[in-house]
């Protein structure tokens, strides 16, 4: 499982890493438990070979919580 995560955050972070909208100077990345591990080892090299600055917001990935992601992202928060 944690091979899995560290694999999907890493396509995650390549992904956003050769997108055209993803040129910005400060991104912001939503993840929950299952993938922090993973992100938090990828995101420095990420930051430092892209010049981006990642702005990491943390939250469960399902449930009912006002700060799980699906219920931000259906707010059209992401903060």
């Amino acid at each position: 499982m944690k091979l899995l995560s560290q694999s999907l955050t890493a396509c995650l972070i390549a992904g956003c890493a050769f997108s055209v909208a993803a040129q910005a100077e400060e991104l912001t990345v939503m993840t929950s438990g299952g993938f922090t591990a993973a992100y938090q080892r990828l995101a420095p090299e990420y930051a430092k070979r892209s010049g981006d600055t990642l702005k990491t917001v943390l939250g469960p990935s399902m449930g009912k919580a006002q700060e799980a992601i699906p219920n931000r992202l259906a707010r059209g928060r992401t903060r």
